[in-house]
């Protein structure tokens, strides 16, 4: 006989919640993927996914704004790459979104913040970059990510934008390392079972509380999925981030062993 408890009742309610959001998460559009290109680039010796989306209206020889996407726990990184094309191809921006090394989460050791640059600069071989327009995206596990990436490279990445993401494993001394107060912008779902309000204003208080700016966007009804309402997100959050760039050349902390 199956268990009642409160505790079993909890964790097939988690369960159903992610099954949900996994049935709700729409399937690609040609329009959507089109011009999506799926790359492997090897690093530390393994092969590694990356999807990578230049748009056509983007000369090569204009420098050309680009965002690091970071998927959610489970998913790639074509998930976020998808949704935000129609808006990349528009503006005129340069996506890469690779897929986390273990897909249910992001380590900063095998994603360390070395893999990311090369990505980075890997795509530079195929069109001229604005280095003092690098910009980070990521949802939930890779939002969590994301805001450990902009206090390890303030100086590298312009400024940052999460939909329901918080400070996740971040130490003190991380938080006064970071040598750049760098932008951030956070989008919280009211109703969000899965990260809460009140968890993203907790790291928003923490991060203010270290002198960083942070810009805290609460959507009323909404839970944690992204993908029902990515389009306004995306413009929202590329509101954000085109209103910050570098004031000199970008500097970059290897954590390389």
């Amino acid at each position: 006989m199956l268990s009642s408890s409160p505790r079993s009742r909890s964790f097939c309610g988690a369960m159903l919640m992610c099954f949900a959001l996994l049935l709700a998460r729409p399937a690609l559009t040609r329009a959507q993927s089109k011009g999506v290109e799926k790359d492997l680039i090897t690093f530390q010796g393994h092969k590694r996914i990356v999807y990578v989306f230049i748009p056509d209206s983007s000369p090569t020889a204009v420098p050309a704004p680009l965002i690091v996407l970071l998927h959610g726990s489970g998913e790639e990184g074509i998930s976020l790459a998808g949704p935000w094309r129609p808006l990349a191809a528009r503006e005129g921006i340069i996506l890469v979104a690779p897929n986390s090394a273990n897909r249910r989460t992001w380590d900063p050791h095998d994603d360390h913040p070395d893999f990311i640059r090369e990505l980075i600069d890997n795509v530079e071989v195929r069109h001229l970059i604005d280095r003092r327009r690098l910009y980070l995206f990521g949802h939930s596990g890779g939002g969590m990510y994301a805001l450990t990436l902009s206090l390890l490279e303030s100086q590298y990445f312009a400024a940052t934008a999460v939909h329901a993401g918080v400070l996740r494993q971040v130490t003190e001394q991380t938080l006064e390392s970071a040598k750049r107060k760098i932008p951030l912008a956070l989008w919280s779902g009211t109703q969000d079972r899965m990260i809460s309000l009140q968890a993203v204003e907790a790291s928003q208080h923490i991060l203010e509380e270290h002198g960083f700016p942070v810009e805290l966007h609460q959507m009323p009804g909404r839970d944690h999925n992204y993908y029902v309402h990515s389009s306004g997100v995306n413009e929202a959050a590329w509101g954000f981030l085109r209103g910050h760039e570098l004031e000199e050349s970008p500097k970059f902390q290897s954590y390389k062993p």
